[in-house]
């Protein structure tokens, strides 16, 4: 995580200078690098377990519960809200 040496230099810095907003800035930037490289590990680790082909499938299918969700959601976009009665 090479990137990540420049976060830590940057954060050091804006310390030094007692620059806290920049500081918090870069910390947060830092943070959220850091889930993205785990994440992406994730995603490659499970592909090396279940193969390109599997993981692909799975990434494309829609849960069940999200489906009435999402089926509910276009229907209010076409059709308007229902009536209530």
């Amino acid at each position: 995580m090479l990137c990540a040496i420049h976060f830590v230099v940057a954060i050091a810095q804006r310390e030094y200078h007692k620059d806290y907003v920049s500081r918090d800035l870069f910390d947060a930037i830092l943070k959220s690098e850091e889930e993205h490289v785990d994440f992406l590990e994730t995603q490659l680790d499970l592909i090396e377990k279940v193969g390109l082909q599997n993981h692909q499938q799975s990434q494309t299918q829609v849960p069940a519960e999200n489906h009435d969700e999402k089926t509910r959601a276009k229907r209010v976009l076409r059709y308007g809200s229902p009536k209530r009665r």
